[in-house]
């Protein structure tokens, strides 16, 4: 029988620059977690500090820096300075949470604004730490991707991933905007599960968090602990809607195949949800053996393809990874140019049975940083034939791309 473990992300509002205040909220909300058996607990995004302040119209900002317009207010950012407010790594937050995870026998991050003294000046960091059922501080992780349309205001950028060893797999920490690069970056890391603190500020939030992500946990493969921020009230979010503007709720929970096992039902107030994930030692020994078995079974798929999908026709050399196949483009066209991934599979298809793929797509061809992975299922025909069917997408939803074998690489 497969070992599950219970593990929890908690969705909640801040008071920025209220550290006491967030500090007794989040704890409260821990307990809450744990006495309803979850062993990992994950915060959003600097919760215990506070990323901006709920209206949108407070921005930690160091001196010198630039800032930008709120894009719920349409004013400049009223500037704070971190100084009075951040913490070192040990501080007192730290050490509060640490004897709160001690007691309470649980894995919890531990987010907020740490300063350090680096090369004679002081720097601020969006930091997440993980304080250990033992009541020792294991991990300390500082974003490495700061969102330019705030973090630049303030934020030194880290540099290094967080790993830690748990009794249920390994674990990795990241930090919002990081999803751009760090989700690879921890592929290297053989993770079971990232624990991801989240303030997400943007338009459609519920289709990131229900199309978009799932489709970047499948590429990588292990799961992930998402808690977003919420906003405290109906009014408030009222505020941000005006403009066209969302991000909180929909904290999630996926599984290593983008199955969203929980999903948050409330936007504004304080929301736990819950999932069981099976450990890293159960699955090692199911899914993972029986891709590789099937693809080294299909390394006859290898070489060199030829399609008139996009217009033009184009070659793409076909690949087999540890995922599946890769196909990357020999020749370019206007959305995808010569040298890009095209699509690749999530395992390697085995005549007439189809297995999920994702589809290299940008809706504005102008755009070079536009590109996106819409779902898709490959299938084999034969050894000299692939069909790709997209399930996502605009104009091209529902459409059939056909490729042929050219030769096989030696």
């Amino acid at each position: 029988m497969p070992q599950t473990v219970l593990v929890a992300a908690i969705q909640g509002s801040s008071v920025f620059g209220d550290t006491e205040a967030n500090k007794k909220k989040f704890s409260d909300l821990c307990r809450e977690a744990s006495a309803n058996g979850a062993k990992i607990i994950v915060l959003p995004e600097a919760s215990l500090t506070g990323y901006l302040s709920e209206d949108m119209k407070k921005s930690w900002h160091v001196p010198g820096r630039r800032l930008n317009k709120s894009q719920v207010t349409g004013q400049t950012f009223e500037a704070v300075d971190p100084c009075d407010y951040a913490e070192c790594v040990p501080g007192p937050l730290t050490k509060a949470f640490c004897a709160l995870a001690q007691e309470l026998h649980v894995y919890i991050t531990i987010p907020f604004v740490e300063k350090a003294e680096i090369d004679g000046a002081t720097c601020y960091f969006n930091t997440v730490c993980l304080a250990s059922p033992d009541g020792e501080l294991v991990a300390h992780y500082r974003k490495n991707n700061p969102w330019p349309y705030v973090d630049h205001a303030w934020i030194t950028a880290g540099n290094r991933t967080a790993v830690v060893d748990t009794p249920y797999g390994r674990v990795g920490l990241a930090i919002c905007f990081d999803v751009h690069v760090m989700f690879e970056r921890y592929e290297r890391e053989n993770l079971w599960a990232l624990l991801y603190s989240v303030a997400w500020v943007d338009t459609d939030t519920k289709s990131w968090f229900t199309r978009h992500l799932p489709i970047r946990v499948a590429k990588v493969e292990y799961n992930v602990v998402a808690a977003n921020w919420s906003l405290s009230s109906a009014s408030v979010a009222e505020s941000w809607q005006c403009r066209g503007t969302d991000g909180y709720g929909h904290s999630s929970i996926y599984d290593g195949s983008g199955s969203r096992l929980a999903g948050a039902s409330s936007l504004v107030g304080d929301e736990i949800i819950y999932a069981n994930l099976e450990t890293k030692h159960a699955a090692e020994t199911s899914p993972f053996n029986a891709q590789v078995s099937c693809a080294q079974r299909s390394l006859d798929l290898t070489g060199l393809w030829r399609s008139n999908f996009y217009g033009p026709t184009e070659d793409l050399e076909i690949l087999l990874t540890s995922d599946g196949l890769k196909a990357k483009k020999k020749t370019g066209d206007l959305n995808v140019p010569a040298g890009m991934v095209s699509w690749w599979t999530k395992g390697v298809p085995r005549e007439n049975e189809p297995v999920q793929a994702w589809f290299q797509h940008r809706d504005d061809v102008s755009d070079p940083n536009g590109f996106y992975w819409e779902l898709s299922e490959l299938q084999t025909v034969s050894n000299a034939e692939l069909h790709l069917t997209l399930k996502e997408g605009g104009r091209l939803r529902g459409s059939t791309g056909i490729f042929k074998r050219v030769r096989v690489t030696v």
